[in-house]
């Protein structure tokens, strides 16, 4: 992301080529015989079109892009984005309402789309989870994207669609492997090899269905596949599913092992102001074996690593047949041992970031090799 200001500049020198004649469609990309306007900000990243039938989701090509999962690292620009697409958007989209495309990838991994306004503007990010050798059929609605403290603009501005330059699809593994290496607790397999296919890829005048009451108590988080609104940070052998509860609500359920003195996590992006009004968070949890879970709120007051706080509360969960519901008053987070914070209270308006995370391992100095299932975070008003 430190380096997607210049690429998208160099992106932006493109055409878009691949455009439908339906009315509500302002851009489609089939890949049939070309990378539809997509470029590689990956330097040695493979962009290519693949026309083997197992690896299209429709039609007779898609597009292939193969690199090698690395730490994004300012201080290495010949790395460039590792796992970044990006494609311009020449002139904007002042009428696009729902980006929809079809992703698969050989390994499981988070990517996030990006919505960039300009060289130095505002960007606005999604995450989402793509399951290994599976494709996942996405359909975002620009209401979805949250604004990204981390670069310029307001975050109080609404998102213009007119002044969006340029979309990226980010493999979100690069943030990930960049924490770990400024953070020891979070633990990454060595850097592997990795391909992303896309498909069907269209910007669209269409509205997409609008998002529940539920959905957005959910703080935008889903946990119905295609699953969206998460990273997991650290562990190892993780994998992902969506499933299904007798109440009818999706949850997720989330295998993994995290080495001894590290931790795991699942972390969800916050819409700005959006706990400004709540009370209480609350999610129902299930466990294999006893765990000690750490509820984080990050208050973020403007860009940059030091503008920050972290709040937390601490759960103990034991392993049962039912899952547990946890409620959380925001009133009694408290600020971590190792954070400050100017005026010493968590202001609500400013968190930007809720993420659960298991910190048994690191705790008790052993490898943690459990099951948990999750229901998405609410807020209660």
């Amino acid at each position: 992301m430190r380096h997607l200001a210049s690429a998208i500049s160099v992106s932006l020198l493109l055409c878009i080529c691949a455009v439908s004649a339906q009315a509500d469609m302002l851009l489609y990309a089939d890949f049939e015989t070309d990378t539809g306007g997509f470029i590689s900000a990956d330097p040695t990243g493979e962009l290519s079109v693949t026309h083997d039938p197992h690896l299209v989701f429709e039609g007779e090509g898609s597009l292939e892009f193969r690199y090698t999962q690395m730490p994004f690292q300012s201080d290495v620009p010949e790395w460039g984005l590792p796992g970044v697409l990006i494609i311009p958007v020449a002139g904007g989209a002042p009428d696009l309402s729902t980006i929809s495309f079809a992703l698969r990838s050989r390994l499981s991994t988070p990517v996030v789309i990006t919505l960039g306004l300009g060289d130095e503007g505002p960007r606005y990010n999604r995450f989402i989870w793509s399951t290994a050798e599976s494709w996942s059929q996405f359909e975002l609605s620009l209401d979805e994207f949250i604004f990204d403290r981390d670069g310029p603009g307001d975050p109080e501005a609404p998102l213009e669609p007119g002044q969006i330059t340029s979309i990226a699809v980010i493999d979100a593994h690069g943030f990930v492997r960049m924490i770990a290496e400024e953070e020891p607790l979070v633990h990454v397999d060595p850097p592997v090899q990795q391909t992303l296919w896309l498909d069907s890829f269209a910007l669209s005048t269409r509205a997409s269905a609008p998002v529940p009451e539920l959905q957005q108590a959910h703080l935008l988080a889903d946990y119905a596949s295609p699953m969206r609104g998460f990273l997991p940070v650290g562990g190892t052998d993780l994998h992902i599913e969506s499933e299904r509860r007798p109440d009818g609500e999706y949850g997720l359920r989330v295998d993994y092992t995290t080495p001894a003195r590290t931790l795991f996590g699942v972390l969800h992006h916050v819409p700005h102001g959006a706990l400004a009004d709540a009370t209480s968070l609350r999610f129902n949890a299930r466990t294999n074996r006893p765990l000690t879970l750490v509820v984080f709120l990050e208050e973020k007051r403007g860009p940059g690593e030091l503008d920050k706080s972290r709040y937390e509360s601490v759960v103990r969960l034991e392993p049962g047949e039912d899952l547990r519901e946890i409620t959380l008053p925001l009133a009694l987070f408290e600020l971590g041992e190792d954070q400050t914070d100017p005026d010493g209270a968590l202001n609500l308006r400013l968190v930007e970031m809720l993420s659960i995370v298991d910190v048994t391992a690191a705790f008790e100095d052993t490898e943690v090799i459990n099951t948990l299932h999750l229901s998405p975070p609410e807020v209660i008003r």
